[in-house]
């Protein structure tokens, strides 16, 4: 949780964001589309421009950390019995709840840009604000007082399922759909500077309503498609040590050592 300690909160705020440039880039250095396939990786390509993960943001590697977590929670889910299969449901909701935070935060386009308090010292043609108010009222005052549920489930796209859910989901494709999601609530940073600058998010107009309610909407749909899609591939699994098949346990072909 924000706020536990310094040495926590340095670690972890920047799971919270990416700083995503006008150029779908992080820091001129990574293209967005093309991430490294580990966190270690990307922040060693930073450090080769002079920056790092930690002043850049991480987002994405929060995101799949936790969908391969939830993975492998859902492994042990199903092979394990009795009182275990209780201990591994709870665990699943816990980790859940934690790794929704960080999709949550996905959905949220000031956590997904450099442009993240007021626009910054960036060419500015459209005079948008660049007051650092911008984001925490954005995504707390506004939201608490204007999103609808009914409204966000009404907006909430069709589940994208596995296009064969018999075979091993790769990490490459995990990846590629965490950056398609981010990558979409990058480019609607200038949007919501254009409603603010018109008042809109001051007088909770339709238009900001409708923003702020299809945000959360992209968030519940990321949320839930990476939740399937880990419970779907967790029967690709292995699991114990030394790991074994999922699929054989289940089948009685091999048994989990304790």
């Amino acid at each position: 949780m924000k706020g536990s300690g310094r040495s926590w909160d340095a670690d972890n705020d920047p799971g919270h964001y990416v700083d995503v440039e006008d150029n779908d880039s992080v820091a001129g250095a990574v293209r967005f589309n093309a991430l490294p396939a580990s966190q270690e990786a990307y922040d060693a390509a930073l450090h080769a421009a002079g920056t790092d993960a930690y002043r850049q943001g991480y987002l994405p590697y929060a995101i799949l950390d936790g969908w391969e977590q939830l993975r492998s929670d859902f492994a042990y889910l199903r092979v394990d019995k009795g009182s275990v299969k209780a201990l591994d449901e709870q665990l699943i909701l816990r980790d859940i709840g934690v790794w929704s935070h960080f999709i949550g935060d996905g959905s949220q386009p000031l956590h997904v840009t450099v442009h993240f308090n007021g626009w910054g010292d960036y060419p500015n043609p459209n005079g948008f604000t660049q007051s650092r108010r911008t984001h925490s009222f954005f995504e707390s005052d506004f939201v608490d007082k204007n999103a609808n549920e009914s409204e966000v489930a009404k907006l909430v796209a069709p589940h994208s399922a596995l296009s064969d859910p018999a075979t091993l989901l790769s990490q490459e494709t995990v990846m590629h759909e965490i950056e398609r999601y981010l990558l979409q609530t990058a480019h609607t940073v200038p949007q919501l500077y254009t409603i603010e600058k018109s008042g809109g998010f001051e007088t909770g107009s339709p238009q900001a309503v409708q923003f702020v309610n299809s945000r959360l909407a992209a968030g519940a749909a990321e949320l839930r498609n990476l939740t399937v899609w880990a419970w779907e591939d967790s029967l690709n699994a292995s699991v114990g040590y030394p790991a074994v098949p999922v699929r054989d346990v289940i089948s009685g072909k091999a048994s989990l050592k304790e």
